[in-house]
């Protein structure tokens, strides 16, 4: 399968931090044509930045990784770490495959930027029993971040999502899930 993901339009401010197993170059290239003063870090590590440097970030992007880890609980520690390096206002960005159990992919990705460039790499999780959805990611992304946009292209999905403040107990996270409707 081939699919094209049209990135050209997307804008990404302030400093980034890209969390990855692979590093595609797409979020790096994507900030470049943006800026004049690029700020991409990458960080696949299990140490926290955020302890070790107090280092803070504008936004966390999480480019087809999130697909890679196998488990909810993984996926969870993960996006809260990701919780714990972007500031207060900040966002977070995930793009990945809506991929089904027992659904095996093997797939070229094309990736559109700005200024005309393409980049292309390939896709692939043989694993049957691995399954990620953007009902599965939502489970895991609210508890620490509010989604404000999620499109779809084809079997690709995009998520925003701005950081969750703290309580006043600093181990509790507002979550604001109830609210009433009329």
């Amino acid at each position: 399968m081939e699919y094209t993901l049209d990135l050209r339009e997307i804008n990404l401010d302030g400093d980034l931090l890209d969390i990855g197993k692979e590093n595609y170059g797409i979020i790096y290239n994507l900030k470049k044509n943006m800026d004049d003063e690029i700020s991409v870090d990458y960080y696949s590590d299990s140490k926290t930045l955020a302890e070790e440097e107090k280092v803070f970030y504008d936004g966390a992007v999480l480019f087809f990784t999130m697909g890679k880890i196998y488990t909810n609980s993984e996926r969870r520690g993960i996006i809260k770490h990701v919780w714990d390096l972007v500031k207060n206002d900040g966002y977070l960005y995930i793009w990945d495959y809506d991929k089904k159990s027992k659904e095996i992919v093997n797939a070229k990705i094309n990736v559109l930027l700005p200024g005309e460039k393409t980049k292309s790499f390939k896709y692939r999780d043989l694993n049957p029993i691995n399954q990620l959805n953007i009902d599965l990611l939502k489970k895991v992304v609210e508890s620490y971040f509010e989604i404000e946009k999620v499109d779809f292209y084809d079997k690709i999905y995009f998520v925003k999502a701005k950081r969750r403040e703290r309580t006043a107990d600093e181990n509790i996270i507002n979550r604001g899930k109830f609210k009433i409707h009329t």
